[in-house]
């Protein structure tokens, strides 16, 4: 009985039986493009932080290049260089171009499948999208391990030119 007391309640489960395969076919085809949509955001956000770090420590290698013609900065910029070519070494690395699989199929990729039924088709289209987002997933874990080592090593430019510059006086 419902809450008025004068009819019975049903509660909705959805699909059952053989139609959960179907449910489940269409839902994995979703959450794939999901999935997939949200790694193309994450990658693009890692590669402008990757380019914005490459350009401040390519940028700052150049400024210390040019300080070690001063005899008087010559240990603390020379120091100081490594681990901002360090940074700019990981951004290279983290940016140059691997595979990355977007979301979605071409026609003739599909037509080549050849199943008989709708059912098939999204089942393989689902599994395909899991496939491309695990292997998406390796490119974004070194991604990120990459951009990681950058940061550690542009942060630490000033700290060894600090410390080198500290040891180098009279």
């Amino acid at each position: 009985m419902d809450s008025a007391g004068d009819q019975a309640s049903e509660t909705e489960v959805g699909a059952s039986g053989p139609a959960v395969r179907y449910w489940l076919a269409k839902e994995g085809v979703r959450q794939g493009e999901l999935r997939l949509a949200g790694q193309t955001a994450s990658i693009t956000a890692m590669e402008t932080r990757a380019s914005s770090i490459l350009a401040w420590s390519v940028t700052i290698g150049i400024a210390l290049a040019a300080a070690t013609l001063d005899p008087r900065y010559r240990v603390s910029a020379g120091s100081s260089i490594v681990p901002a070519i360090a940074a700019a070494i990981c951004c290279v690395w983290a940016l140059w171009p691997r595979r990355w699989d977007a979301p979605g199929h071409r026609y003739s990729e599909l037509e080549r499948f050849g199943y008989g039924t709708e059912l098939e088709y999204l089942e393989a289209i689902a599994q395909g999208a899991e496939q491309a987002a695990e292997g998406n997933d390796r490119r974004l874990r070194s991604f990120s391990l990459a951009l990681r080592a950058a940061w550690a090593f542009l942060s630490l430019t000033p700290v060894v030119a600090a410390v080198a510059a500290w040891a180098a006086r009279p």
